[in-house]
């Protein structure tokens, strides 16, 4: 209806934060009238696969799909990383890859139906502690223990350095520590 009203031609993108796939972002891919928008995936688990759909609702076979800027705010090593590997058809090393992501957006969420609280992470990474609330310190050690537990060293070092972009936060040394890990 929007895309169909009144200043609809300057939509440009819808964003999708929804856990079902195919009742969201498959739905915004098919629908005719939203061919020319770009999809912008937030609900962590479906990223790999829209990126591997995206091209497929494009009639120049372009990429429709994207990352929001919560996720890549707190993963932009990791999410650049996957994006490459999208463009390449990597679709093996996506699907690593956003399942590491997926380990650590897991980590911080208290309910799998909810959205995780990207709250965490800005934390760790040094922004402060949300408005109306703090972050517990068992909150974030949830998060650097799923960090430290993934199983490939490379995803652990991007997603180390891309928790600790500014370098003075409350973990910068365990987070360096992980990344340093491999030198």
């Amino acid at each position: 209806m929007l895309v169909a009203g009144p200043g609809g031609d300057s939509i440009v993108a819808v964003k999708v934060t929804e856990a079902d796939y195919e009742a969201s972002t498959l739905r915004f891919l098919q629908h005719a009238d939203l061919k020319r928008l770009k999809i912008v995936q937030g609900w962590d688990p479906h990223l790999a696969r829209a990126l591997q759909d995206g091209p497929r609702y494009d009639a120049q076979g372009r990429q429709r799909c994207g990352v929001t800027s919560g996720p890549m705010s707190l993963a932009v090593h990791q999410y650049l990383h996957l994006l490459h590997a999208a463009r390449e058809e990597q679709w093996e090393e996506v699907s690593a890859a956003q399942a590491a992501v997926t380990a650590l957006f897991a980590s911080m969420q208290d309910d799998p139906r909810r959205f995780a609280d990207l709250q965490r992470a800005k934390y760790i990474m040094g922004l402060g502690h949300p408005l109306a609330a703090e972050i517990s310190a068992a909150q974030a050690d949830r998060v650097l223990d799923a960090l430290r537990s993934l199983p490939r060293e490379s995803d652990r070092i991007r997603l180390a350095k891309s928790l600790d972009l500014m370098e003075t936060g409350p973990y910068h040394r365990q987070l360096a520590e992980m990344y340093h890990a491999a030198d």
